[in-house]
């Protein structure tokens, strides 16, 4: 093959090539303008049936699994994430606070089923700002949701630990002193073994395994049995993951 061949089907590759990406910015394109559309159409449906889909649990989450699946918040009416509140809403609350504690509790619900109706504050703002593509939030502002919350009986506590950590509880736990040490030791690691917790409390073996037991019936530690490592207690309320 001479140069001038070899020149000419370059030439024509590259063509074809750049051919090629045009055709693909030109479907990219529609198929933005079509994800335009579908938002307005969910708008105009939101806006005419939003009495019916908060009253209907089933079609609620339809919705809201739409939502999810166009990148938009669960939220019915909301079209975007806001990462803070206007100096109006800092100061005597507003629309960002309600929706954002709306949101929260759509977490909380989510990932408290399996935890024994706990859910450490920071593996909340953990899930949260996960689940809000480059809209990070304020501590403070997450913790004036969570008091909305609490006021208006949605969520039953949050616990503080010794340690600082603080844990929200979906339900009312009658903790005892006991089980609060445990919770409060075993959230540096997300797990407590019997032994460490006996060379931490002084306690004998019988009591370590009454509370451990008393615990795990009630969902908030989990027992995970291995051959290499032994026996560990899991909370599942502290690490979703």
């Amino acid at each position: 093959m001479g140069l001038g061949n070899i020149e000419r089907r370059i030439r024509n590759d590259s063509a074809y090539k750049r051919k090629e990406a045009e055709l693909l910015v030109d479907k990219l394109e529609m198929m933005v303008t079509n994800i335009e559309k579908m938002k307005e159409d969910l708008k105009k449906i939101e806006k005419e049936n939003k009495k019916e889909i908060l009253e209907n649990r089933d079609f609620y989450q339809k919705i809201s699994k739409i939502r999810e699946n166009m990148g938009l918040p669960k939220e019915i009416g909301v079209y975007e994430w806001r990462d803070k509140p206007s100096i109006k809403e800092r100061f005597f609350g507003g629309d960002f606070y309600n929706e954002l504690s709306h949101e929260l509790l759509d977490l909380i619900v989510e990932n408290t089923s399996r935890t024994g109706g706990i859910l450490a504050l920071s593996e909340l703002v953990l899930l949260l700002n996960k689940s809000r593509p480059g809209k990070n939030l304020e501590h403070q502002d997450i913790l004036k949701g969570i008091k909305i919350l609490l006021k208006k009986k949605l969520i039953d506590n949050l616990l503080e630990l010794e340690n600082g950590m603080k844990i929200i509880e979906v339900k009312e736990i009658d903790w005892s002193e006991e089980q609060k040490l445990v919770l409060d030791l075993g959230s540096e690691l997300g797990y407590m073994t019997i032994e460490n917790l006996m060379i931490k409390t002084g306690w004998g073996l019988q009591k370590i395994n009454n509370v451990l037991l008393d615990m795990e019936k009630n969902g908030l530690v989990l027992k995970d049995i291995s051959a290499v490592e032994g026996i560990k207690y899991w909370f599942p309320g502290l690490q979703t993951n």
